[in-house]
């Protein structure tokens, strides 16, 4: 579980250097790649929560980085999709494997 989590916040953190729309056009697929089960992706979610909210407390604007609050919507909708079972078009749920 902690090597998954260390690759979604080197691949955040690699990202910052590269183009915004690439980050956010690929996130998901990068995620997909890595088939994690629902307490791997809470873990994950839990986490990137906690360092969202250090970067707002750290910010003068006490806005967070992007590209962790990206990371971290997305881990959001992909725990509360599968939770609730959501089959939209739009739900995450199926980056969760089973």
């Amino acid at each position: 579980m902690e090597d998954k989590k260390t690759l979604i916040l080197e691949h955040v953190e690699k990202s910052k250097k590269g183009n915004w729309d690439a980050y956010i056009n690929n996130f998901p697929k990068f995620v997909e790649d890595l088939n994690l089960n629902i307490q791997e992706a809470q873990y994950i979610f839990d986490d990137l929560a906690q360092i969202v909210s250090k970067q707002r407390e750290e910010s003068p604007s006490n806005d967070p980085c992007e590209f962790s609050l990206h990371a971290h919507d997305i881990f959001y909708g992909m725990v509360e999709d599968y939770k609730n079972n959501n089959d939209e078009d739009d739900s995450l749920k199926d980056l969760i494997k089973e």
